[in-house]
Protein backbone atom coordinates (compact mmCIF):
# COMPACT_ATOMS: atom_id res chain seq x y z
CA UNK A 1 0.00 0.00 0.00
CA UNK A 2 1.12 3.49 -1.26
CA UNK A 3 2.03 5.91 2.01
CA UNK A 4 0.95 9.11 1.99
CA UNK A 5 4.27 10.98 2.22
CA UNK A 6 2.38 15.45 1.87
CA UNK A 7 -0.27 16.76 1.64
CA UNK A 8 -1.10 20.09 -0.04
CA UNK A 9 -2.10 23.38 2.08
CA UNK A 10 -4.70 25.81 0.69
CA UNK A 11 -4.83 26.38 -3.07
CA UNK A 12 -2.86 25.18 -5.91
CA UNK A 13 -3.45 28.02 -8.08
CA UNK A 14 -1.21 31.03 -7.87
CA UNK A 15 -2.49 34.60 -8.35
CA UNK A 16 0.55 37.10 -9.28
CA UNK A 17 -0.14 40.58 -9.03
CA UNK A 18 1.65 44.01 -8.16
CA UNK A 19 1.00 43.90 -5.08
CA UNK A 20 1.77 40.39 -4.48
CA UNK A 21 4.40 39.53 -6.74
CA UNK A 22 5.56 36.72 -4.38
CA UNK A 23 2.90 33.76 -3.89
CA UNK A 24 4.35 30.46 -2.26
CA UNK A 25 2.20 26.95 -2.27
CA UNK A 26 2.36 24.77 1.42
CA UNK A 27 3.19 21.64 1.58
CA UNK A 28 2.47 19.40 4.88
CA UNK A 29 4.48 16.54 5.08
CA UNK A 30 3.42 13.68 6.71
CA UNK A 31 5.44 11.48 9.14
CA UNK A 32 4.78 7.86 9.35
CA UNK A 33 7.03 6.81 12.01
CA UNK A 34 7.95 4.16 10.10
CA UNK A 35 11.71 3.30 8.80
CA UNK A 36 12.24 1.38 5.04
CA UNK A 37 9.19 3.63 2.80
CA UNK A 38 12.60 5.71 1.78
CA UNK A 39 13.04 8.95 0.06
CA UNK A 40 10.00 10.54 -1.51
CA UNK A 41 10.78 13.09 -4.80
CA UNK A 42 7.97 15.42 -5.10
CA UNK A 43 8.10 17.45 -8.96
CA UNK A 44 6.36 20.76 -8.63
CA UNK A 45 5.59 22.10 -11.93
CA UNK A 46 3.73 25.27 -13.16
CA UNK A 47 1.30 24.86 -16.23
CA UNK A 48 -2.14 26.42 -17.52
CA UNK A 49 -0.02 30.07 -17.15
CA UNK A 50 -1.92 33.16 -18.32
CA UNK A 51 -0.08 36.58 -18.37
CA UNK A 52 3.03 35.57 -16.64
CA UNK A 53 6.34 34.91 -18.35
CA UNK A 54 7.68 31.90 -16.43
CA UNK A 55 11.28 31.96 -17.84
CA UNK A 56 13.58 28.58 -18.74
CA UNK A 57 12.51 27.54 -15.18
CA UNK A 58 8.47 25.64 -14.29
CA UNK A 59 9.65 23.06 -11.98
CA UNK A 60 11.25 22.11 -8.90
CA UNK A 61 11.70 18.91 -7.31
CA UNK A 62 11.88 18.56 -3.57
CA UNK A 63 13.10 15.51 -1.81
CA UNK A 64 11.28 14.10 1.58
CA UNK A 65 14.22 12.42 3.38
CA UNK A 66 12.99 9.39 5.51
CA UNK A 67 14.14 10.41 9.11
CA UNK A 68 13.72 7.11 10.70
CA UNK A 69 17.46 6.18 8.90
CA UNK A 70 19.14 4.43 12.22
CA UNK A 71 22.01 6.19 11.03
CA UNK A 72 20.13 9.85 10.75
CA UNK A 73 21.96 10.89 13.96
CA UNK A 74 25.04 11.18 11.94
CA UNK A 75 23.80 12.55 8.71
CA UNK A 76 25.05 16.27 9.13
CA UNK A 77 27.99 18.65 8.50
CA UNK A 78 30.92 19.00 10.85
CA UNK A 79 33.58 21.38 11.17
CA UNK A 80 37.09 20.55 11.46
CA UNK A 81 40.22 22.86 12.12
CA UNK A 82 43.63 21.46 12.67
CA UNK A 83 47.05 21.76 12.16
CA UNK A 84 48.08 19.29 9.56
CA UNK A 85 50.80 17.73 9.81
CA UNK A 86 53.09 19.77 7.66
CA UNK A 87 52.34 22.81 10.35
CA UNK A 88 49.42 24.49 8.06
CA UNK A 89 46.51 25.85 9.76
CA UNK A 90 43.85 24.15 7.97
CA UNK A 91 39.82 24.78 8.79
CA UNK A 92 36.79 23.15 6.68
CA UNK A 93 33.63 21.48 6.60
CA UNK A 94 32.78 17.77 5.75
CA UNK A 95 29.02 16.32 5.42
CA UNK A 96 28.07 13.14 5.62
CA UNK A 97 25.39 10.90 3.92
CA UNK A 98 23.74 7.88 3.47
CA UNK A 99 23.90 4.85 1.07
CA UNK A 100 21.00 4.11 -0.94
CA UNK A 101 21.54 0.37 -0.41
CA UNK A 102 23.41 -0.41 2.66
CA UNK A 103 22.12 1.01 5.87
CA UNK A 104 25.68 0.95 7.77
CA UNK A 105 27.71 2.49 4.98
CA UNK A 106 28.10 6.19 4.46
CA UNK A 107 29.80 8.49 2.88
CA UNK A 108 32.10 11.59 4.63
CA UNK A 109 31.93 14.25 2.01
CA UNK A 110 34.93 16.24 1.86
CA UNK A 111 37.02 14.70 3.76
CA UNK A 112 39.73 16.07 2.72
CA UNK A 113 40.49 19.41 3.56
CA UNK A 114 43.04 20.45 0.77
CA UNK A 115 40.77 19.11 -2.43
CA UNK A 116 39.60 22.57 -3.36
CA UNK A 117 43.14 23.83 -2.86
CA UNK A 118 44.57 21.37 -5.17
CA UNK A 119 42.29 22.20 -8.36
CA UNK A 120 40.01 19.82 -8.68
CA UNK A 121 36.72 20.88 -10.52
CA UNK A 122 33.28 19.63 -11.90
CA UNK A 123 32.66 16.24 -12.42
CA UNK A 124 35.14 14.97 -9.81
CA UNK A 125 33.52 14.80 -6.23
CA UNK A 126 36.06 14.45 -3.00
CA UNK A 127 34.08 11.22 -1.14
CA UNK A 128 34.87 8.52 0.66
CA UNK A 129 32.78 5.67 2.04
CA UNK A 130 33.11 4.33 5.50
CA UNK A 131 31.17 1.47 7.56
CA UNK A 132 29.33 2.06 10.69
CA UNK A 133 29.67 -0.58 13.65
CA UNK A 134 27.12 -2.60 14.77
CA UNK A 135 26.83 -0.71 17.92
CA UNK A 136 26.74 2.81 16.21
CA UNK A 137 30.19 3.84 18.24
CA UNK A 138 33.13 3.48 15.27
CA UNK A 139 33.19 4.31 11.61
CA UNK A 140 35.95 2.34 9.84
CA UNK A 141 37.32 3.78 6.46
CA UNK A 142 39.05 1.18 4.19
CA UNK A 143 41.95 2.60 3.39
CA UNK A 144 43.38 2.99 -0.73
CA UNK A 145 40.57 4.29 -2.08
CA UNK A 146 40.36 6.49 -4.81
CA UNK A 147 37.68 9.70 -5.11
CA UNK A 148 38.53 10.61 -8.60
CA UNK A 149 40.40 12.90 -10.83
CA UNK A 150 41.95 16.64 -10.45
CA UNK A 151 41.26 18.56 -13.12
CA UNK A 152 44.93 18.00 -14.10
CA UNK A 153 43.94 14.17 -14.78
CA UNK A 154 46.06 12.73 -11.00
CA UNK A 155 44.55 10.41 -9.10
CA UNK A 156 43.67 10.85 -5.44
CA UNK A 157 44.17 8.11 -2.72
CA UNK A 158 43.07 8.46 0.85
CA UNK A 159 45.90 7.13 2.98
CA UNK A 160 46.43 5.76 6.51
CA UNK A 161 48.90 4.54 9.60
CA UNK A 162 48.97 1.96 11.60
CA UNK A 163 49.46 4.73 14.68
CA UNK A 164 48.67 8.51 15.52
CA UNK A 165 52.40 10.02 14.31
CA UNK A 166 53.31 9.38 10.48
CA UNK A 167 56.91 9.69 11.36
CA UNK A 168 56.91 6.61 14.30
CA UNK A 169 54.20 4.21 12.44
CA UNK A 170 53.88 2.22 9.36
CA UNK A 171 51.14 3.29 6.24
CA UNK A 172 48.66 1.00 6.09
CA UNK A 173 48.10 -1.42 2.78
CA UNK A 174 44.97 -1.82 1.29
CA UNK A 175 42.48 -3.47 3.09
CA UNK A 176 43.16 -1.91 6.61
CA UNK A 177 40.82 0.57 7.37
CA UNK A 178 41.34 4.21 9.19
CA UNK A 179 39.22 3.98 12.84
CA UNK A 180 36.60 6.56 13.33
CA UNK A 181 34.97 6.78 17.18
CA UNK A 182 31.37 8.58 17.03
CA UNK A 183 31.64 10.42 20.30
CA UNK A 184 28.44 12.26 22.33
CA UNK A 185 25.99 10.87 20.07
CA UNK A 186 27.46 11.77 16.80
CA UNK A 187 28.26 15.24 17.91
CA UNK A 188 31.70 14.18 18.09
CA UNK A 189 34.39 11.80 15.69
CA UNK A 190 37.73 10.99 16.17
CA UNK A 191 40.02 9.86 14.05
CA UNK A 192 42.41 7.31 16.11
CA UNK A 193 45.54 7.03 13.39
CA UNK A 194 47.30 9.68 11.26
CA UNK A 195 45.51 9.53 7.24
CA UNK A 196 46.00 12.23 4.55
CA UNK A 197 45.48 12.04 0.36
CA UNK A 198 47.80 11.49 -1.91
CA UNK A 199 48.47 12.27 -5.74
CA UNK A 200 50.12 9.64 -7.81
CA UNK A 201 53.64 10.17 -8.02
CA UNK A 202 53.44 13.77 -6.32
CA UNK A 203 53.46 12.84 -2.48
CA UNK A 204 51.10 13.97 0.20
CA UNK A 205 48.29 16.60 -0.61
CA UNK A 206 47.27 16.55 3.08
CA UNK A 207 48.66 15.01 5.84
CA UNK A 208 47.26 14.57 9.53
CA UNK A 209 47.89 13.30 12.80
CA UNK A 210 45.80 10.88 14.58
CA UNK A 211 43.22 12.20 17.03
CA UNK A 212 41.89 14.90 14.63
CA UNK A 213 38.37 16.00 15.59
CA UNK A 214 35.07 16.89 14.05
CA UNK A 215 32.52 18.44 15.67
CA UNK A 216 28.67 18.55 14.36
CA UNK A 217 27.85 21.71 12.91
Amino acid sequence: KERVAFSCEGSKTLNFTSEAPLQTIKLNIVDNNEFGNGDKKIVLQLTNVTGVNLGAVSTCTITIVDDEHPLNFLFNTYTISTVSYFGKEISWEMYITKDDTDMKKIWLNNLSGSFLQMGYGAPSVNYFYGIVSDDNTQITIPTSQEVGLSTGGVNITLEGFTGPDPDSSDIMSSGQSITVNIEDNGNKLVFEEAWGTTAAGDGWWDLYYGGLQMFKK
